[in-house]
């Protein structure tokens, strides 16, 4: 059976060990909390990510199960530069077309659709009931919440957040680090560094 270490003992590492445990992978949690955090759902943490970097030949792979992507890059560069390979967790009961390119350290949790062409950065979250239309682009550790839907040929930048339950009509770009709030409506394109929220969605917050 395949090891595999998640950092992350927080309720998104429970989402995503049990897609690993769906795909076959023995689980291991590691967590900078530890000791004060010594389980994860079922699963014990045994260790923090400075006890997994010294341990890095037990494992197969390595995934970073943390919701803030800011924090999530940072810990997998340093897992990229310490050469551990970087899993991908798609559930099985996600669909994601064949022409879908894929980078590493994705999550795409149950019920996802990535249809034709489209393109999904390192380090992407496709969260549940979500839905990516043909041809859109991810850009590196976004995430995209439940019931998010992007038609075709929607752009989402870097570090970007779509809130739940938000859509994005098509040809639409999302520039960087851009926090699209919770049930939003997406019908213009949105630069870097803002907050936007409503229906349409209307600017609430410059970075």
């Amino acid at each position: 059976m395949k090891r595999i270490a998640i950092v992350g003992g927080g309720g998104h590492g429970k989402v995503c060990a049990s897609i690993a445990e769906q795909l076959g992978y023995e689980i291991y949690f590691f967590d900078d909390h530890y000791p004060s955090i010594k389980t994860c759902g079922k699963w014990h943490v045994i260790g923090n990510t400075e006890s997994l970097q010294r341990s890095l030949n037990d494992f197969d792979s390595a995934f970073v199960a943390i919701g803030n992507n800011v924090v999530r890059l940072a810990i997998q560069l340093k897992l990229e530069l310490a050469k551990l390979p970087i899993a991908n967790l798609i559930s099985p009961s996600s669909s994601v077309h064949e022409t879908v390119k894929l980078g590493s350290g994705i999550l795409v949790v149950g019920n996802a659709c990535i249809n034709i062409d489209s393109v999904i950065s390192d380090g992407c979250i496709v969260n549940t009931n979500s839905s990516i239309d043909h041809d859109c682009k991810l850009d590196r550790f976004c995430h995209i919440s439940p019931g998010v839907s992007l038609a075709g040929e929607v752009t989402v930048g870097e570090l970007t957040w779509v809130g739940i339950g938000s859509s994005v009509i098509q040809q639409t770009s999302i520039g960087s680090e851009v926090m699209v709030g919770a049930g939003s409506v997406v019908i213009d394109n949105i630069p870097n560094g803002l907050t936007v929220v409503g229906c349409p969605a209307k600017v609430i917050k410059y970075k």
